[in-house]
């Protein structure tokens, strides 16, 4: 999650004497990246990190940026959204409290899995969408800026994924941003585990059909580039 493959093969050498080769890193890479991306999103959050109690104040910030991909385009756009209550009295973040969904892909891509992870949320805010006055928010203290999903871009996405020489095919590219959002929201402890049950609950039914698409209307030509990505 933290290292490419070469250098994780290096380590676990200095450390164990069965060796473990850069090919198996990057198989078991791909194969819980793909658990990670096929699971039902809302489950896997909550697997994740459990709730905690309700916040007088939830920000939710999303933004964009580019990572190096193989092919004819060489640079894709990566999505990443970060969640966390805000203590509003001492305006600052209740630590402990972050979550994070990232995709790599247009809005296309990203809005659906964001819907699905943030189900009731996004129904909140399009349904209050008018109640949003920023002037206010301001006057009172609130974050309105986007200084929490910048920094999300760093350290959940770009520390890994951006670094020089490296160029990710787009497939490997998708699983391990999906990988780092889990990573960062759980802990290197807990991740693993919290992917194994929310697939597991997926494949076998137990997670509650979701409709990623039955309430989200973002645009046809969207839907197609997405079912095509």
């Amino acid at each position: 999650m933290n290292d490419v493959y070469g250098e994780c093969a290096e380590r676990w050498s200095l450390h164990y004497r069965e060796p473990a080769s850069e090919g198996l890193f990057r198989r078991v890479a791909a194969r819980v990246g793909a658990q990670c991306a096929a699971a039902d999103q809302g489950r896997l959050q909550e697997e994740l990190r459990p709730r905690s109690e309700a916040a007088e104040v939830l920000v939710v910030e999303v933004g964009g940026s580019q990572l190096p991909v193989r092919g004819e385009e060489p640079w894709k756009e990566a999505k990443v959204a970060v969640t966390y209550h805000h203590d509003a009295r001492a305006n600052e973040p209740v630590p402990g409290t972050s979550r994070y969904v990232a995709v790599v892909g247009g809005m296309g891509n990203f809005a659906p899995v964001l819907e699905e992870a943030l189900e009731n949320l996004v129904r909140y805010y399009r349904t209050n969408a008018h109640r949003m006055k920023y002037r206010l928010y301001r006057e009172e203290g609130l974050p309105i800026g986007s200084g929490a999903v910048e920094s999300a871009h760093r350290h959940v996405l770009q520390t890994r994924m951006k670094r020089a020489g490296q160029r990710w095919a787009l497939p490997n590219a998708r699983r391990m941003a999906r990988l780092r959002a889990a990573y960062r929201t759980a802990g290197a402890r807990r991740f693993y585990r919290a992917i194994r049950r929310a697939h597991r609950d997926t494949v076998s039914g137990a997670a509650r059909a979701r409709g990623r698409r039955q309430h989200f209307r973002y645009g046809t030509r969207d839907w197609d580039r997405c079912a095509a990505g």
